[in-house]
């Protein structure tokens, strides 16, 4: 049934949609870009995974702020909204950046609003994304479930690295639901994901050579540069291969040159 008075476009992700699609690092937020009129990459185009070098090592639901590439009907990404049981969950200091990402287990289903132009929703005028979680039932039901990644899984890419850094994790999660006291209107939901992972980053420092230090200590002692050279010194650089010696041509001066005969 079309309805000519409302335009809104609208997607509801019921909780088995969830379980069925793949979604990266089991954040349910980056599914948002399935709704009619809204494009992005999700989760995946909003961190720093091309950075690290770690693909998917930044969409887990253990971030204070997920920011999620979602672009509806051409508004930004600070234009979107995402609401759980009420709870405007959407930061206030940084526009359309979630402080809270839901368990995939413990959301009972998912409705995605665009065109959405409503008090309730007045704060946002692209993604309107409202979450709503389980509750417990007259019977006992629960899931359990557990995903594995590593370095060899992802592939690369244009963008990417010669070579992915090492990298793993585990991620799990299980829920239970149930009657507190059967039949007495009395009931309990639990969810829990513990993730485990590990991931490598690298960083370029650059520094002077001790044997220049030593250098400048013995023939300028009483130099401003020679007393920063010997009083901050690296921290953290033993034990490092990938040492790159970078030297350039000493600059004299035509008047340092010794007179010919």
């Amino acid at each position: 049934m079309v309805d000519a008075a409302d335009s809104r476009n609208q997607l509801t992700l019921q909780n088995s949609a969830v379980a069925q699609l793949p979604v990266p690092g089991r954040n349910l937020v980056t599914l948002t870009t399935l709704t009619p009129g809204v494009s992005g990459l999700g989760t995946m185009g909003g961190g720093q995974s091309g950075q690290a070098g770690t693909p998917g090592s930044d969409v887990d639901n253990y971030s204070t702020e997920t920011q999620v590439d979602a672009s509806a009907d051409g508004q930004g990404q600070m234009s979107n909204m995402y609401v759980i049981d009420g709870l405007d969950v959407t930061s206030g200091i940084r526009q359309g950046v979630l402080n809270l990402t839901p368990n995939p287990e413990s959301i009972q289903e998912t409705s995605v609003q665009v065109n959405t132009y409503s008090s309730e929703f007045s704060r946002a005028t692209g993604v309107q994304a409202v979450m709503t979680t389980k509750s417990g039932t007259d019977t006992f039901y629960g899931s359990a479930a557990a995903w594995y990644y590593y370095q060899n899984m992802f592939a690369r890419t244009h963008f990417s690295a010669p070579k992915y850094l090492p990298f793993h994790g585990t991620n799990m999660s299980a829920s239970i639901g149930g009657p507190i006291i059967p039949h007495h209107q009395f009931f309990f939901f639990f969810g829990a994901e513990p993730l485990r992972s590990t991931l490598s980053t690298n960083s370029l420092i650059t520094f002077a050579d001790p044997q220049f230090i030593a250098w400048a200590s013995q023939n300028y002692p009483n130099t401003v540069g020679t007393h920063i050279l010997s009083t901050y010194l690296p921290t953290n650089v033993s034990g490092i291969s990938d040492i790159h010696r970078v030297e350039h041509p000493r600059m004299r001066h035509p008047f340092d040159q010794q007179p010919s005969v």
